[in-house]
């Protein structure tokens, strides 16, 4: 089992206010490259083939985790969920034997917040206690109150973190869906949880400015470093070295 993570052992930027870069990866071969560039704090398993926060291959996930330093936190997409609570602490439990360290999921098809906390308690009762939980809400879908909702969500169920991300990654990026604003009073609520404060969908490099203005706790990234589409393999070193220069990482 890889170490726990707490804040204490994870590496903090220097350039971007107080933000922590999340990169996402597809396969085992991008992680090579990552070692040509140095490593974030965070790396990320995901599929995008089948979601946006499609479930990867747990042997993929394994072979990531294994050639990853293990002080970089490995978190795993479980997939976009309905209210099907059982299937779901199976996939994490599955995802936290492969090597995760954290457990993401998006909460897809939720109308209750008492629904959701339910499903997340389940899950968060199926994984050891090192292995932490992330859910998701997409800002392209919950457009209302949701996004606002879920830090409470996330600390009634034990999560480590909220994250608020974005679906349909062809239909702009989450500046595109909620204001700065927005995404500002969220982390502030975060803050007030005790949870760490995450923010992903088609973030580019020309976001930093707003990104240091809100300072959520992380920032994640996959088609800004990307070599050709999101869901193609292979990174571009130079898009990946410029981005972990602005985060100090």
């Amino acid at each position: 089992m890889s170490i726990p993570v707490t804040i204490s052992s994870v590496r903090r930027p220097r350039l971007l206010n107080s933000t922590r870069l999340l990169i996402s990866v597809i396969d085992p071969s991008e992680v090579d490259q990552l070692r040509n560039c140095r490593f974030p704090d965070f790396l990320d398993v995901k599929n995008p083939a089948v979601g946006s926060l499609g479930m990867p291959d747990t042997a993929a996930v394994m072979e990531i985790r294994r050639k990853t330093p293990s002080y970089v936190p490995v978190s795993v997409a479980i997939g976009d969920a309905d209210n099907r609570p059982n299937h779901f602490a199976s996939l994490a439990l599955k995802a936290a034997r492969a090597g995760a360290d954290i457990v993401k999921v998006g909460l897809f098809d939720f109308k209750l917040k008492e629904e959701a906390v339910s499903f997340l308690s389940a899950i968060r009762g199926a994984l050891p206690p090192a292995v932490l939980l992330v859910p998701a809400v997409y800002a392209d879908i919950d457009k209302s109150s949701k996004p606002l909702e879920l830090p409470y969500i996330a600390a009634e169920s034990g999560s480590y973190a909220a994250l608020i991300d974005t679906f349909d990654k062809e239909n702009g990026n989450i500046i595109n869906h909620l204001t700065a604003r927005e995404l500002f009073t969220f982390k502030e609520e975060c803050d007030k949880l005790g949870l760490l404060s995450a923010i992903a969908g088609s973030l580019l490099a020309d976001d930093v400015g707003w990104l240091d203005g809100v300072a959520p706790s992380i920032a994640g990234f996959r088609g800004a470093v990307a070599k050709g589409e999101r869901g193609e393999s292979g990174l571009d070193e130079s898009k990946l070295f410029s981005l972990m220069e602005l985060f100090g990482c």
